[in-house]
């Protein structure tokens, strides 16, 4: 029976070519888009699945209290680790840091600024389960001079040479050999790294002994009996043993929280996080299209396949009255549909292959098929293209098999439209409707973000991280190297840019002592304002005239009005930048508010100080484009 089936459906296929190629292709349309957004979701909900013990192991975070708005911070400092090992045994197994860096990587004549330099703790390739091809995860990292590097690292700088035992330097000052190789995850990661070296090679550097130099990850691994509620509720007098003198002197408290592993990718509202993250919306939104896309899909063969059914009128009749019985003509015309889905379903496949070079490169991410278990994909492809054959066939096989065979041989019309078949229609027409729209509101949208203007020149400025550690030492002999160029109008050294990092300093106003604020903060030379085309609204701009300029500060409008003031009466206002100054800064000038961080958050408080931490030169060009 089944082989008749098969071959009735093969017969209806090649018969009716058009019909069939035009549903065949609106199937395999809708299958590619699911069958892409199916892959980009698991591929963000399965970030650090693999991670044995992952359920048990935890983020430390900073919580702040500022003006009454809550904010969790994702730095801590290096002593956090060891402290909560020590404070809470039978709670905490084991405690790992990880710091974020980057820099020059030089093997012989190659030398490369890598982004993805992590420095982590002995144990981290214990602690976490990132896969190592070479080396022993539980001494890889045990020499202070040890670094372990990704397969991409090691064929980018030893090509098919083994590269264990080779030794690289790093930002011209440390030498790192070679002691493992680590590969591809089963999963992504908020990890995102291709250097892994000791942490300890920063333990004579006297930050690293400081509770409030914040610049790395804590992470723990409970112990599976121990209640995370209780655990956190006891952070509080953690934090008060080791900050409680300095909480006073401040009149800023800190707080601790745990930010699960599996909730760490998703989850963006973490300030100073320079880790990887998804956006769980656009989880939401792609999922609605994905289902939206595949209505569309069987509704349109389902309405072709009813718009058919009077040319097959007759052959219904002709079964029915040779026996056939409504249930074999169901599984007949359900059977041609799921038929219709699986070449639909072969050909989506294909397409998504193709696609998904593009894809990657449009998202920023490595989407992979080899990352699925095989048997699982395979079995749901196959259910979800008889889901698909079953549920675009269904409307037409029940329509079918319900013709009387007497009125059909009489000549009579089969086929009426019935209120199931207008409401298709337009429902499908509402659910197209609706994707245009959505369509041009992202456009206009993304119109939106790349014209409106963020408050400072962005087309002529060029961004040049300094990772070197001679060209940092020597910036302004850097700087004025730079300045004679045709091409270079002017040249600027900061701690961060617009869009990158800027610091959350504790301020206090001379005259009211005890009484902090936070300002964004960001360490500039004298061209800073010039160099971004910033706007003075009061006051001026930093000056090599005014030999006091060294200790001077601009603030924002936001900043002035935060303290109430017009932004003329916030000259020659005096603040000291708690723990990093024993100076006092005068207010010099008001600049114009503009977006130096994300469109999405409202304009902070910021202040802009001359000092030494500055890590970035801009470069304001006046024409062409800038190497160095």
């Amino acid at each position: 029976m089944f082989q008749n089936y098969l071959k009735i459906a093969l017969r209806n296929l090649f018969k009716h070519k058009a019909y069939s190629l035009i549903n065949i292709f609106g199937l395999s349309l809708g299958m590619t888009c699911v069958l892409l957004i199916l892959l980009y979701l698991y591929h963000e909900t399965s970030v650090d699945t693999f991670h044995a013990n992952g359920k048990n192991i935890y983020r430390v975070l900073r919580v702040a209290n500022d003006n009454n708005l809550i904010r969790k911070i994702g730095v801590t400092s290096a002593p956090y680790a060891k402290a909560l090992e020590t404070d809470f045994p039978t709670d905490v197994e084991e405690a790992t840091r990880v710091m974020v860096n980057d820099g020059l990587v030089v093997y012989g004549q190659r030398s490369f600024s890598e982004k993805k330099f992590y420095f982590a703790d002995a144990n981290f390739f214990t602690f976490f389960s990132y896969p190592l091809i070479q080396g022993d995860p539980a001494s890889v990292l045990s020499e202070p001079t040890s670094v372990v590097i990704s397969e991409a690292m090691a064929e980018k700088y030893f090509g098919r040479n083994d590269p264990i035992g080779k030794v690289i330097r790093f930002e011209d000052r440390y030498d790192f050999k070679v002691t493992g190789v680590f590969g591809q995850a089963p999963a992504a990661s908020h990890l995102d790294f291709d250097w892994v070296a000791p942490i300890d090679v920063f333990k004579e550097r006297q930050w690293f002994s400081m509770w409030w130099s914040n610049s790395l990850f804590t992470y723990v691994r409970l112990n599976p009996s121990a209640d995370v509620s209780s655990f956190i509720g006891k952070l509080s007098a953690f934090m008060d043993k080791y900050f409680g003198d300095d909480f006073q002197r401040t009149g800023h408290r800190m707080d601790l929280d745990l930010e699960p592993l599996a909730s760490i990718y998703l989850n963006k509202e973490t300030s100073y996080d320079l880790v990887q993250h998804g956006d769980q919306m656009a989880l939401y939104i792609f999922a609605a299209v994905s289902i939206l896309l595949l209505l569309i899909a069987c509704m349109n063969f389902m309405n072709l396949s009813t718009a058919k059914s009077a040319g097959r009128a007759k052959e219904v009749g002709l079964r029915k009255v040779m026996g056939a019985y409504r249930q074999n003509l169901i599984i007949q015309f359900l059977g041609e549909s799921v038929l219709l889905s699986l070449i639909a379903m072969i050909i989506a496949f294909c397409l998504a292959e193709l696609a998904l070079p593009y894809l990657n490169a449009f998202l920023g991410k490595e989407l992979s098929w080899s990352r699925l278990d095989a048997g699982t994909t395979l079995s749901a492809i196959v259910i979800l293209m008889t889901i698909i054959g079953l549920l675009a066939g269904s409307y037409a096989a029940f329509f079918l098999s319900a013709f009387q065979p007497a009125a059909v041989l009489k000549g009579a019309s089969a086929v009426r439209k019935s209120s199931i078949w207008k409401s298709l229609v337009v429902f499908q027409f509402i659910i197209s409707i609706f994707l245009i729209i959505a369509t041009m509101a992202m456009i206009r949208q993304m119109d939106f973000v790349t014209t409106k203007d963020l408050g400072f020149m962005q087309d002529h400025v060029v961004i040049v991280p300094i990772n070197n550690r001679d060209i940092y030492e020597h910036r302004e002999s850097f700087k004025r190297q730079l300045l004679p160029s045709p091409l270079v109008e002017s040249v600027s050294v900061m701690s961060g840019e617009p869009g990158g990092f800027h610091d959350n300093m504790a301020f206090q106003l001379k005259n009211q002592p005890g009484d902090f604020t936070r300002m964004r903060t960001v360490y500039t030379d004298f061209d800073y304002v010039k160099t971004f085309g910033l706007k003075i609204v009061a006051g001026r701009d930093f000056s090599d005239s005014y030999g006091t300029d060294g200790s001077a500060m601009l603030l924002n409008e936001k900043a002035a009005a935060a303290f109430g003031w017009k932004p003329e009466d916030a000259i020659g206002k005096q603040f000291q930048i708690n723990l990093t100054d024993s100076v006092w800064r005068t207010v010099i000038g008001v600049v114009a508010d503009y977006n130096f961080s994300s469109l999405k958050q409202d304009i902070d408080p910021l202040a802009r100080a001359g000092g030494n931490r500055r890590n970035r030169k801009s470069m304001g060009e006046r024409c062409g484009k800038i190497s160095i």
